[in-house]
């Protein structure tokens, strides 16, 4: 009894020693959902050419466009207007009922004679396609820019994205609603508060009973470098479960939700020859939440993140060096097509 006592404990033990060394390799999967599928690249000069158009119109013809400059943003936001109008799409402008309170409250000194109508200067625009169903996909990018920045990447290239996607989208029989929506004051100070203009769209989306297949935030998706070391993550080690070049594009989602980030991440990867790496983490994890997405996250919607990875790559982020000639089109335009793709997959699902 006493040896069969003795073999059990070693093999009791064998068995922890090996648990913990597969470990890793358990969090490395559950974290990076790593993926085999063909892959196909619908990139094209038309499509590159009309998304840089929309990037010099967003950061230098009505630049600066940040919270400083309502004259500016209105613009911005009749720009996006006038795009989404080109479409089949239903267009509509979405006040944000937070903003002026907000403002009188921070006492912001900006350039208008009555704060109580600066929600007339920051609104979101929504371009609604397919049947007015409960369930629907969303898809949103902020437009506006960090205060001193032209905001090329962060995040002229999301807007120009969302507006492409819009012409796109306006030639599919779609089986659910898809809406895209361009966010007013996503940058600071806004940012974290009930003023973005994000929050809004989740409050009412909640409020009206909606069911969310997914929301996408687009957020910077232009900027690649195949340099090493040219990509940095918030925790070391991570950089032994991805890559230290900066050519990949990211699909961002947090635990609990590593179902619809692996699908997403499968659709888009399936749809560009670039690589496409995910990751399920915390929101205590720097950059996790740091877009629009986080408000549909606090609303109890699914939601992720696809982006360039921000500053974990491009070091002109909120700098005066957020350019429009710093953004690789012909990548992007391969990002945008494979986003294309994959809703337009997901609402066929449906």
């Amino acid at each position: 009894m006493s040896d069969t006592r003795k073999i059990f404990g070693k093999r009791k033990l064998l068995v922890i020693l090996l648990l913990f060394s597969l470990l890793p390799f358990f969090l490395w999967f559950y974290v990076t959902q790593p993926i085999n599928v063909d892959k196909t690249d619908h990139r094209s000069l038309r499509l590159s050419q009309a998304l840089k158009a929309h990037v010099i119109a967003l950061s230098v013809t009505m630049a600066p466009r940040d919270y400083l400059h309502p004259q500016n943003t209105k613009k911005v936001a009749l720009y996006i207007k006038k795009e989404f109008a080109k479409t089949n799409a239903k267009v509509t402008l979405q006040d944000n009922p937070n903003v002026n309170d907000y403002f009188r409250s921070a006492n912001i000194n900006i350039a208008l004679h009555d704060k109580s109508k600066a929600s007339d200067y920051y609104k979101n625009i929504i371009a609604e396609f397919g049947p007015d169903t409960r369930e629907r996909i969303i898809i949103g990018a902020h437009y506006d820019a960090f205060k001193g920045s032209p905001g090329a990447d962060d995040n002229a290239t999301g807007v120009a994205a969302l507006i492409e996607i819009a012409k796109l989208l306006s030639k599919e029989q779609l089986k659910i609603k898809v809406e895209l929506v361009a966010y007013c004051l996503e940058e600071p100070p806004f940012f974290l508060t009930k003023a973005m203009g994000s929050y809004a769209h989740a409050s009412t989306t909640k409020n009206s009973g909606s069911k969310v297949k997914v929301m996408i935030s687009l957020e910077m998706l232009g900027y690649y470098d195949n340099k090493s070391a040219s990509q940095s993550y918030p925790l070391g080690f991570l950089k032994y479960f991805y890559s230290d070049q900066g050519n990949f594009i990211s699909v961002i989602g947090k635990f609990g939700q590593t179902r619809i980030t692996r699908k997403i991440k499968k659709l888009v990867s399936a749809n560009t020859s670039l690589p496409v790496y995910s990751i399920n983490a915390p929101t205590l994890l720097v950059g996790v939440d740091f877009s629009d997405h986080r408000n549909y996250w606090d609303h109890g919607f699914p939601a992720v993140m696809i982006t360039d990875t921000a500053f974990y790559r491009n070091k002109h982020y909120h700098l005066p060096t957020d350019t429009y000639d710093k953004i690789d089109y012909q990548r992007m335009s391969s990002v945008v097509a494979a986003i294309y793709m994959a809703v337009k997959k997901m609402a066929d699902e449906s």
